[in-house]
């Protein structure tokens, strides 16, 4: 910020509260004084803050929030969903939306199944729930897990 780099100058500023494009006209900066700029510290920083904004060109044209949406013209909520998607979210090796023609009860069960977040005697114990045995009631070899339940012969 300007009053923490060059406290001087905006002290012996005529307006302190005044904007950028006060200051600024089509030929150049005009920055009014209160008094003349004297040597040492004011002249240091005089001169440090002219080196600053001589680089700067104001336009005086109406500011604008500039955006790209890649080809389009126009903002569309497709194209920054997915933006968003592609830029935030993980990749999954897996095509993650549902097929449509599956009953949404089959749909949840498989998505459990994926995150082993099935009831299984394995899932119960870790979560603390007394069971006998850990092992297939059907064929007493395995645990009983999300794996086991759908491979058991």
């Amino acid at each position: 910020m300007l009053e923490d780099r060059f406290p001087r100058m905006v002290a012996l500023a005529a307006n302190r509260n005044a904007s950028v494009t006060e200051y600024w006209s089509k030929h150049g900066w005009n920055i009014n004084w209160r008094r003349e700029i004297r040597g040492g510290v004011e002249l240091s920083q005089h001169s440090l803050l002219m080196s600053c904004i001589q680089i700067i060109c104001i336009s005086l044209d109406q500011d604008t929030w500039p955006r790209k949406f890649g080809d389009e013209e126009s903002f569309t909520v497709r194209y920054v969903r997915n933006s968003l998607d592609i830029s935030r979210l993980p990749f999954a090796s897996m095509a993650t939306r549902w097929c449509k023609t599956l009953p949404i009860k089959v749909k949840v069960f498989v998505w459990r199944a994926i995150l082993n977040r099935l009831p299984t005697r394995t899932n119960l114990d870790r979560q603390g729930i007394d069971i006998d045995s850990l092992l297939c009631p059907c064929c007493s070899s395995n645990e009983e897990d999300s794996n086991h339940v759908f491979f058991c012969v």
